[in-house]
């Protein structure tokens, strides 16, 4: 917080040629202490702790240090401040939002509601729009405060709504396309409203497995946990790597049974170290009369534990794919289940032991959360469509292996147009956008007569394109698919490729930025769901302070995702 809040301090140079000469302004560097421990993630009482009191007195003696009462102040500003710019740029935006619940540790359930748009760079903002107490999980609940957000915003340009699956949110969101499928901004009733997180279904698949080797997990954790909490056994533990001489520079840490994620790593670096496991039961025969009732773990269990660190590891990598908020837009979810669709069809037809009948039990659980493949939101199908890497292409070419109707293709095709000559009733051209405006100062600088040379060549094309009397989608399906190539910027594209399909860029700015994953919405304030102890005591409305101002402030690519967790995780229980 101190690198950051010398960052921000604001100085007013009373002579540019000269640094030396400085206005001090109490008002801006108040404002930049609210941004900052807004920023880092801090409470308004961190200002009252000595040693940034003593940092402060001698990096700005004449900075005074505000009461906690005045940064309350100050926080709400900037929150009011913000929020004011927030709702002038979402006036005119379509957004899509996802509803998430969050517990405190002293039981209170918060409703988080965020807003996913693209700016006019064609950047991806994920903005907190709500996050307030709730009475309980039920949909009345739920819809109502979803209501109340949106009002209270003035919002009501909706594409879908991405939710957990649960039937209290299901009514809900059924209840708010009733609500709003009557709008004249509503698209098609409503009826691409609804959607689900993808790493829900992950999650369930993960815990699933685990459950299904539970009591040879619980052998190894006692293990680990019996080395771990003992100094002594630490190190005589250590010394059987040596012996053993095995190379893995990962040493053991302790999970969260409620976290799948630290169990898989818990499991995939004891795995490694299973000989380094042998050789210390054979030198502490103490060990195994003080494991609390779970036993040591035998060969057969680090046998199973082997084959299911395999299921594992592939299902992390779905996460830690989904997790990065950077990378993920909405024609990646279909690569995803296409993955977890695979892996399983291969698992069902292995002959490990205990893996194929498993196999079979989770592609049960996985039909049950998305339903079949025809029955899916067929966002999923046109977000595909967008994609120039695939357009229909994909669709026609995979129905065989995904169980699909020969139809599907066709299908998609016909949603896509009818959603298209939706948007064709919707879309009003932008005014001339600001690159267009004369300079203020009257001067016609090179750069400005440049800027309106691309604008009326990109004009040209596109008029150009026109005359053939196809539609922006017509051309677009017509033409060629782009290479596929790991690192394609979707986005990227379609920014450089409004100008050519100005009716379909704006049904690709929608449709491309639907919520997909949960898991990157977690923050220092909500780890693994739950509020932080030293913020939930803080009153709902000086969270909603925090949470939504950070959002705001700071860019969506500040955002940690999976892999940042399990390093700090590792890191912490590391030995």
């Amino acid at each position: 917080m101190k690198d950051h809040l010398i960052r921000t301090f604001v100085w007013t140079a009373r002579d540019n040629q000269d640094p030396d000469k400085f206005v001090f302004s109490r008002k801006d560097s108040r404002k930049a202490l609210a941004r900052s421990l807004i920023c880092d993630e801090q409470t308004p009482s961190d200002v009252q702790r000595e040693k940034f009191r003593i940092f402060m007195s001698l990096a700005c003696p004449s900075f005074r240090i505000p009461s906690c009462s005045t940064v309350n102040r100050d926080c709400y500003e900037l929150f009011e401040e913000e929020k004011t710019k927030l709702k002038s740029i979402l006036c005119n935006k379509r957004v899509s939002l996802s509803v998430d619940a969050w517990t405190s540790e002293q039981e209170t359930t918060y409703l988080c509601v965020k807003a996913h748009f693209l700016d006019s760079k064609w950047k991806l903002q994920k903005n907190v729009l709500e996050f307030c107490p709730i009475s309980d999980h039920s949909a009345g609940a739920i819809g109502k405060a979803v209501e109340k957000c949106l009002l209270d915003w003035g919002i009501d340009k909706i594409f879908a709504i991405t939710v957990e699956d649960s039937q209290s949110n299901d009514v809900a969101i059924h209840n708010l396309k009733t609500r709003f499928s009557n709008s004249e901004n509503s698209l098609l009733g409503g009826k691409y409203l609804h959607l689900r997180y993808i790493d829900n279904v992950i999650k369930i698949m993960a815990s699933d497995s685990l459950q299904e080797i539970g009591e040879s997990v619980a052998r190894i954790r006692e293990m680990v946990h019996s080395i771990v909490l003992s100094p002594a056994r630490l190190i005589k533990f250590k010394e059987c790597v040596e012996l053993e001489k095995i190379g893995n520079k990962r040493m053991l840490c302790m999970d969260v049974p409620t976290n799948w994620i630290s169990t898989f790593f818990m499991l995939d670096t004891a795995q490694k170290l299973q000989k380094a496991f042998e050789k210390f039961q054979e030198s502490d025969p103490h060990c195994k009369s003080e494991t609390r009732g779970a036993g040591m773990p035998n060969r057969d269990d680090w046998q199973k534990v082997e084959w299911f660190i395999q299921i594992l590891r592939h299902l992390y990598g779905l996460t830690l794919h989904l997790s990065c908020s950077r990378h993920v837009t909405t024609n990646t979810i279909f690569a995803r289940l296409f993955e977890v669709h695979h892996l399983l069809s291969e698992w069902q037809d292995s002959t490990e032991m205990g893996i194929s009948s498993m196999a079979r039990r989770l592609r049960e659980k996985y039909t049950n959360y998305w339903g079949k493949y025809k029955e899916m939101n067929l966002v999923i199908y046109l977000a595909l469509i967008l994609d120039p890497r695939y357009k229909l292409e994909i669709l026609e070419s995979l129905p065989s292996e995904l169980h699909l109707t020969p139809e599907m293709g066709e299908i998609a095709r016909e949603a896509a147009f009818t959603l298209f000559d939706e948007y064709k009733r919707l879309y009003v051209p932008e005014k001339s956008s600001s690159s267009e405006k004369e300079p203020e100062s009257g001067v016609r600088s090179f750069r400005s007569d440049f800027e309106k040379y691309m604008i009326q060549k990109k004009r040209e094309e596109a008029l150009a394109a026109f005359a053939d009397g196809k539609s922006d989608l017509e051309r677009y399906l017509d033409e060629p698919t782009e290479q596929d190539w790991d690192y394609f910027d979707v986005l990227g594209w379609w920014k450089g490729n409004n100008h050519r399909f100005p009716i379909l860029s704006n049904m690709a700015r929608d449709l491309l930025v639907v919520p997909v994953s949960r898991a990157a919405l977690e923050s220092k304030f909500s780890r693994a769901g739950y509020i932080r102890d030293s913020f939930s005591g803080k009153g709902s409305k000086m969270l909603q302070v925090l949470l939504s101002t950070k959002s705001w402030l700071l860019p969506p690519h500040s955002s940690s995702c999976v892999e940042d967790d399990v390093q700090n995780l590792e890191e912490a229980e590391r030995i």
